[in-house]
Order: structure tokens, then C-alpha cells, then sequence
């Protein structure tokens, strides 16, 4: 069915029921939404007030626990995996319902105007699956052909948002296969190491330790009392600062043993602490005096090598 007619029959639908059949109405409501937004193709038209109360009320009700189950089964795959037939349909699966699940979050998003939270046991489930994607992401470069498949219908905008289908889909699918000679060589022979990492630092599109400067003579203060948050998100992390002090980082990439991430001013660095059940994610409350200040950078401790992001510089 189009998801504009699936979206007027499950928002009628969900005005008719009660119960277990209404949350299904709501989540098949939220899911024909963020089709439609994810494809663009969403109209203020499309948004219809009878849902929002079935919205608001009943999605936080909906399972997610078997994307923690998921999240095992990714995990299974970090020592590598010989393509067969049921395994990419089983990781076909996987993949598609994750891509589902944001789907009926940018859907319920849509419909409401604002953005829609999962509860905290839904956001658990959430969360491991996408830190065990992060963990095995490139192993998943063996089924780009699955993978570039779910991404037909999402909007080129929209695609580097669904990180578990979108990053490195354009490496041809026998990149992990080579990596073992890629090794082999750079381990020989010293020139090969030097352009390799030369190559490395290229495709980050930055020298090792270079700064990206995003605001210039403020604080963090100014900017979180006007914005209510600052996003940088690229291809190796996320950094958010949200109101009144929360700052996160997400890493999409290995760190060195036992080092977090730092936050650095002008005469300190502040090591920020992992987020309970993540490997990849780590907050720091930052105190008022450090919020006044204008010159603030994250320090994240690669494996490669640190790579330093200029939050505000004065």
C-alpha cells in the first residue's frame, strides 16, 4: 500500500480500537509517516490531529527488546563470517528492522512537530543495537548489496543519519577481505606504511590532530541559552551539547586502551565518563565556570592518533 493511504487508514484505524490493535494502528500511523519523511515526500497535508494523542500515548508502549537481541547477534560477527545465503537474509532483517524503528521515530516526529522520545527501556534496546553496530560496522561492508537495497528508498539527505545502512556503502564488498594483505604489505615495507597513512588521513579529509572551529568570541552558555543545543556530527563521531549542561560524545571509532574522551579549556582537560551499557558513548556535566568560558575543545583519543575538535575558539 502507498504510505500516504497507509497513513489515513492506520490514523483511522487508531480512532476505532482499543488496546493491543490501537498501538498497532499508532505504530502503523508513525511508520507510513517517516516512509514519507524519509523519502521527502511528506506533506503538511499528511498530518493529521486525530493521531497524536494515540502517538504520545501509545508507542512508548511499543517491544523493542528484540533489537537487544539483535545487538547479540551483531556482536557474534566481530571475529568475521563467511557469506551464506540465510546469514544475509538473517542480516537483512536485522537491518531492516532497526531502519523500521527509526522510521516510526521520524514518523512520530513528524506527526507531533517536535521530536519524539523514546521511553528508557526502549531507548536501552536502541542504544545497545546501535553500539554493536558500531562495533561491527565494517564487517558489515560484506553485504553492501543488502544494505545499498534498504537504502533505495530514503532520500540521499537522509541516508547518512541511518549510519548502519548508509557508512561505507560505497566500498565494494570485498574491502574487508583485503584487509589482511593491506596489513601484510604496510608491515613490509616502510614507504607502503607512510602512504597508507598518508591515504588514512586524506579519507578523514584532515591532517591527524587538526581542529574544526565552530563558533568564535561566545561561550557555551550564550549558545545553550539561545539554541538549546549544539550538534557536530561527522563520519568518526557525534558531539552534543544540549541545555543546561549535558555535553555527549559518540565515537565511531576505535580508542586507545583505557582513554576516553577529554574535554579541554584554556588551563584544564576535564576526561568525560562512559554512559552506562555503551562502549561508544560518554557525557560530562559541565560546571557553570566552564560553560562562561571561550575557548573549549574535545579531545578524542583514536587509535590513530588524537583528534582535537574546536568547540568555540576565541
Amino acid at each position: 500500500m502507498d504510505p500516504r493511504d497507509e497513513l489515513r487508514d492506520a490514523i483511522a484505524g487508531a480512532g476505532n480500537s482499543e488496546g493491543a490493535q490501537r498501538v498497532e494502528f499508532a505504530r502503523r500511523a508513525a511508520r507510513a509517516a517517516g516512509e514519507l519523511a524519509l523519502s521527502g515526500a511528506l506533506r503538511e497535508s499528511d498530518v493529521d490531529d486525530r493521531a497524536l494523542r494515540h502517538i504520545r500515548v501509545d508507542l512508548p508502549t511499543l517491544d523493542l527488546s528484540d533489537l537487544s537481541e539483535g545487538a547479540r547477534a551483531l556482536r557474534a560477527l566481530a571475529p568475521g563470517f563467511r557469506r551464506t545465503a540465510p546469514l544475509v537474509e538473517h542480516l537483512r532483517g536485522l537491518l531492516a528492522r532497526r531502519t523500521e524503528v527509526e522510521k516510526i521515530r521520524r514518523g512520530a516526529s513528524a506527526l507531533l512537530g517536535h521530536t519524539f522520545p523514546w521511553s528508557a527501556e526502549q531507548e536501552r534496546h536502541v542504544r545497545a543495537f546501535d553500539d554493536a553496530a558500531e562495533e561491527v560496522l565494517y564487517r558489515l561492508v560484506s553485504v553492501n548489496d543488502v544494505r545499498a537495497a534498504l537504502l533505495e528508498d530514503i532520500a540521499p539527505p537522509f541516508r547518512g543519519t541511518l549510519f548502519w545502512l548508509s557508512r561505507g556503502v560505497e566500498l565494494p564488498s570485498d574491502t574487508v577481505d583485503r584487509m589482511a594483505d593491506v596489513a601484510a604489505l604496510v608491515a613490509l615495507f616502510a614507504p607502503a606504511r607512510a602512504a597508507f597513512d598518508d591515504l588514512l588521513r586524506a579519507r578523514d579529509g584532515r591532517a591527524q590532530g587538526s581542529t574544526r572551529r565552530i563558533a568564535r568570541g561566545v561561550n557555551l552558555e550564550g549558545i545553550l541559552t539561545e539554541r538549546g543545543s549544539l550538534v557536530l556530527n561527522e563520519e568518526t563521531f557525534e558531539i552534543r551539547a544540549t541545555a543546561p549542561d549535558l555535553l555527549v560524545v559518540r565515537v565511531r571509532g576505535a580508542l586507545r586502551d583505557t582513554e576516553r574522551p577529554r574535554l579541554r579549556t584554556a588551563s584544564a582537560e576535564l576526561p568525560m565518563e562512559p554512559v552506562a551499557g555503551t562502549r561508544t558513548q560518554f557525557e560530562l556535566t559541565v560546571e557553570p565556570r566552564v560553560r562562561l568560558t571561550s575557548s573549549l575543545s574535545v579531545v578524542i583519543p583514536f587509535a590513530y592518533g588524537d583528534r582535537v575538535v574546536d568547540l568555540l575558539r576565541e
